[in-house]
């Protein structure tokens, strides 16, 4: 038996043996007056349970909950005020009620929870308002799982289930990265290599779409009068175009490890693709949904992370077979069409197999670069641990980097 049960089985023996006694007390003067007026004090009593009943049976329909905020949006390390409000919609006074509040973190695990005990007039609310500071990325929910309310004693309670809450898209803070994407550390597609680069407004046909093809290669009314997407095909090559993988797979940690890991991968994903939009590169981030489906996006403002937040995989050092992490995304991205001349992976799972594959991609004449976020509290023994594990890349000629969450680690 468990202790959460054990507490529960004493509290319940524990309330039966008080009320054993409380009937045992009040039935003492019947016994000993042997008149009616000796059974004045357990009637009195009775009757006091069931108005107190009644009270509880009218209370409960009259409370009603409702939260100020339907969906918010944050960047991480924001602090989002979370304003609830309960109703007393009937003329008698909640002389006491306790409401259960909590905040879901976006693994889906209560990370804060609080008891609170309050009353509230008739015809009137009581407002809630607390402060939750959004320190990871992800979606987090909020708001009242349950409340109680008292009868007129303070004997009786009644539990009333309530899934009033707001939902919280905390959104990644985007930085242009600087000098990484540089051209010294770009190259050119192999099958670019020979044409003359344009804007990629003469096409000779079309094809199906594949998977990552740009946005902007679709050709938009032929597709309107087929059965799917339709590209052109262009040709011109495209210069410096690249993707960025970011690989949801880690190996096992505490939670709040997993969290700070996952703000790292995907800060520095987006900041990637933020540095590639500035400097007009062509470009596709490449990410694990819910699904564990493969999902190509080109994001470009917070309508776009809120949607990247809420699709993304969770990270996990527990996945399933056929799980599109780091290594199964390159490689189906080296079979579309249009892979991409550099491939940018970031990771907190680099093994051997995706070090490998990098180096597969090189001998293919594509550019492949590693981005690697440590766990955090990492000292520089780790550091140089990890740099030591990425010979083969060096030998290869393989850009490659450590970091504390988005920051870069010299080593």
């Amino acid at each position: 038996m468990t202790r959460q049960k054990l507490s529960r089985f004493g509290k319940t023996a524990g309330r039966v043996a008080l009320a054993l006694l409380v009937t045992v007390f009040l039935l003492l003067p019947a016994i000993y007056t042997n008149s009616v007026f000796g059974y004045l004090p357990i009637l009195f009593t009775l009757f006091l349970l069931l108005a107190s009943g009644l009270y509880l049976y009218f209370m409960r329909k009259a409370i009603s909950i409702t939260a100020d905020h339907g969906l918010t949006h944050a960047t991480r390390g924001e602090t989002v005020k979370v304003d609830l409000n309960i109703r007393n919609n009937s003329f008698l006074v909640c002389t006491k009620a306790k409401a259960d509040i909590y905040v879901e973190d976006y693994l889906g695990s209560v990370n804060s929870f609080a008891e609170t005990i309050f009353s509230i007039d008739s015809k009137s609310n009581a407002d809630f308002g607390f402060d939750v500071a959004m320190d990871h990325i992800g979606v987090y929910k909020a708001g009242i799982r349950n409340m109680h309310i008292f009868g007129l004693l303070g004997v009786l309670s009644l539990n009333i289930p309530f899934e009033s809450e707001f939902e919280v898209v905390v959104l990644p803070n985007v930085h242009e990265e600087e000098g990484d994407l540089s051209a010294e550390s770009l190259t050119e597609s192999a099958d670019a290599s020979s044409f003359v680069e344009n804007d990629g407004s003469d096409y000779t046909g079309v094809r199906d779409y594949a998977f990552g093809d740009p946005m902007k290669r679709i050709h938009w009314k032929l597709s309107a009068h087929s059965n799917g997407y339709m590209t052109k095909i262009t040709e011109t090559g495209r210069k410096s175009d690249m993707a960025v993988i970011l690989d949801m797979k880690a190996v096992k940690q505490s939670t709040e490890e997993l969290l700070t890991l996952a703000d790292g991968i995907v800060e520095t994903g987006v900041s990637l693709i933020k540095s590639a939009q500035n400097q007009d590169i062509e470009h596709v981030l490449l990410y694990p949904d819910r699904d564990c489906q493969i999902v190509a996006a080109q994001p470009r403002n917070d309508s776009d992370y809120a949607e990247l937040v809420r699709r993304l995989h969770p990270i996990s050092f527990q996945t399933r077979d056929g799980f599109p992490d780091a290594v199964n995304i390159v490689r189906q991205e080296g079979q579309a069409a249009n892979k991409a001349a550099n491939v940018l992976v970031v990771t907190s799972n680099p093994d051997s197999t995706l070090l490998d594959t990098l180096v597969e991609i090189k001998n293919q004449q594509r550019n492949p670069m590693l981005y690697v976020i440590l766990p955090p509290g990492s000292n520089a023994d780790d550091r140089k641990k990890a740099a030591a594990g990425f010979g083969s890349l060096e030998d290869s000629g393989i850009y490659f980097e450590l970091r504390a969450g988005r920051e870069r680690i010299e080593f």
